[in-house]
């Protein structure tokens, strides 16, 4: 459960300076708001997980509104799901912070992971506007991987994090969890 804590305790972040992410003459339509990051965490309970944590990420700044929900089996309750989303009061925001973000689950910082050494590149699940993978180079204790699946929808830039059993690539549930997120912008 270490890991569990300092996964949940990191995460980077990146300000919005309120700009406008809409060219001059856009429709009302597209300048819809999508409802609140808490509202945008989806239901896990279908997949055989259940919620054990939420809150609203400590490191808020102006112009973005992020919740994080983390889901275990209640089986395996070292098989854990983690949903962190961010939305950005603008598109151009959301790309910055996609591509920030992104680049540095690439390389957490020790700790994050206990027993895991290091990530690399895998491939995403096809969800969103942008995405980008990694999973553990080994597994820890437990036999379990992690998997880190940023993406990008619209303004809204996610996190799914998998730790689960690493025989493995773990894509359908990966997918039906970064599907589930992404439909509930709609």
């Amino acid at each position: 459960m270490v890991a569990v804590a300092a996964l949940i305790a990191w995460r980077a972040t990146s300000g919005d300076d309120g700009s406008s992410d809409l060219p001059a003459g856009d429709s009302a339509e597209a300048r819809l708001v999508p409802p609140p990051a808490k509202d945008l965490v989806p239901d896990l309970t279908p997949l055989g997980y259940r919620q054990i944590d939420e809150f609203a990420t400590p490191l808020n700044v102006p112009g973005q509104d992020q919740y994080r929900r983390v889901f275990a089996r209640p089986e395996m309750p070292d098989r854990l799901a983690v949903v962190d989303i961010t939305v950005h009061s603008t598109l151009e925001n959301a790309i910055t912070a996609y591509e920030l973000v992104a680049e540095q689950w690439g390389n957490p910082p020790p700790g994050v992971f206990t027993g895991i050494d290091r990530f690399e590149e895998t491939p995403s699940p096809a969800v969103g506007d942008e995405q980008r993978s990694y999973v553990s180079t080994n597994a820890d204790s437990s036999g379990n991987r992690a998997w880190t699946d940023v993406y990008r929808a619209g303004n809204v830039v996610i996190v799914i994090q998998v730790l689960d059993e690493g025989a493995t690539d773990q894509m359908d549930l990966r997918t039906e969890i970064a599907q589930r997120t992404v439909d509930g912008l709609h």
